[in-house]
């Protein structure tokens, strides 16, 4: 209280000759907060206290779930049953609770999601076009349409590629022949691998220096030529002579 609300009480009692205005009633100062017990863990808690009836319930969550169940009153289970909608489909729907009423059984479900999805593609679809060149050869290949693998050859390299692989499959297994030839020059018998022409000398004489040949002297040369003029003379008396 105020000094100056003190002073005019006291002048007032003075004028009215009545001590009892000097006596001020101090209020009384309200309760903010309570206790209470919980009626479902039967534990003290503490509330704020406000308009209304004191609460009965603490503020856990397993409480007022629990006091919830207590007194919902039970309600009958719905059932509903329906023909299904599919083409030629005769199959009995048995359905639970208030959701959504199911028309159609799983499989006709699938079947309705498909034809969806195939309308949807026919209507949105729009094809990819790609192009690039050829690794080998560096040409420009043929725009290509769809997402598959991007083809990286033209036709020609292609070819030769496919060729090329097969050589190296092939080389892999292949198991040279094995056959034998007589060398010409040493008349040693050898081997030799693979299908190609048979040899007829061996690699050592082929190998091997040439010998030279031996060079005649002008007499030897001239015995020669008076040896054989001497035969063709004979033969040809003994053809006359008729022997």
């Amino acid at each position: 209280m105020n000094i100056a609300d003190d002073e005019a009480r006291k002048m007032l009692a003075k004028m009215l000759g009545d001590d009892s205005i000097l006596i001020v009633k101090e209020k009384k100062k309200k309760e903010s907060h309570k206790q209470s017990t919980c009626r479902i863990c039967e534990e003290e808690f503490t509330y704020e206290v406000k308009k209304g009836k004191a609460p009965r319930l603490c503020q856990e969550a397993e409480c007022r779930k629990t006091h919830r169940r207590n007194i919902r009153k039970p309600k009958p289970k719905v059932i509903r049953t329906n023909v299904c909608m599919g083409n030629e489909c005769e199959n009995v729907i048995v359905q639970k609770g208030k959701g959504r009423t199911i028309t159609r059984c799983e499989d006709c479900q699938v079947i309705l999601r498909q034809e969806q999805n195939a309308d949807y593609r026919a209507k949105t679809f729009v094809p990819l076009e790609r192009s690039g060149n050829c690794i080998d050869c560096d040409c420009k290949l043929e725009s290509m349409t769809g997402r598959g693998k991007m083809r990286t050859r033209c036709v020609d390299c292609q070819k030769k590629n496919h060729a090329k692989i097969a050589r190296e499959s092939a080389r892999l297994h292949y198991k040279p022949v094995v056959r034998k030839y007589t060398c010409r020059v040493c008349k040693k018998e050898h081997e030799q691998e693979g299908r190609g022409k048979l040899r007829v000398q061996c690699t050592d004489c082929v190998s091997r220096p040439a010998p030279k040949p031996k060079t005649k002297s002008a007499a030897q040369e001239l015995l020669e030529t008076l040896s054989q003029e001497q035969k063709d003379a004979i033969d040809m008396w003994k053809s006359m002579l008729g022997e």
